[in-house]
């Protein structure tokens, strides 16, 4: 993998129509995005335990289970991970639960390329200042331990 494919940001996108995931996919990647897809629940599950996604475009009607359902378990495995949830059927309902078990944003389809790209584009910037975000406290608390180990080994 060359440097320049290291820094294209991952997005996963979940739909279980495949003109809907062909089309998003070939989209997001002509936009320079690292895409992958999946048709189901089971199959998101498994791709963000093993790949690093800094966004998941997510559609909350699944063959296997609700995208709404598997949210909180998705941002478990991966915290700093930015959820768009898409869905055909919005209800006032079904927005404040998306948003509550974590989802970033919410697009309804039919969406056009426009919105779907800046909420894309919004999504990866929030990831990026999670992961930052993560990064900075990680040092401090490795420069703080070391602080501790530094005043402990002088007593």
């Amino acid at each position: 993998m060359s440097t320049a494919d290291a820094m294209r940001p991952r997005v996963l996108i979940t739909d279980d129509e495949p003109d809907i995931r062909n089309d998003l996919s070939d989209y997001l990647s002509h936009l320079g995005y690292d895409v992958s897809v999946a048709d189901d629940a089971g199959s998101t599950l498994s791709q963000v335990t093993e790949t690093a996604f800094g966004v998941l475009l997510l559609d909350d009607m699944l063959p296997d289970e609700s995208g709404l359902e598997i949210l909180p378990e998705l941002l478990d495995i991966r915290p700093s991970l930015s959820v768009i949830v898409m869905t055909g059927c919005p209800t006032v309902k079904s927005v404040i639960k998306a948003m509550r078990r974590g989802a970033c944003d919410f697009v309804v389809k039919p969406f056009e390329l426009d919105e779907l790209k800046t909420a894309v584009h919004r999504a990866v910037q929030r990831n990026r200042r999670l992961v930052d975000e993560a990064f900075r406290n990680c040092k401090d608390t490795t420069r703080d331990s070391g602080a501790v180990t530094n005043l402990i080994s002088q007593d």
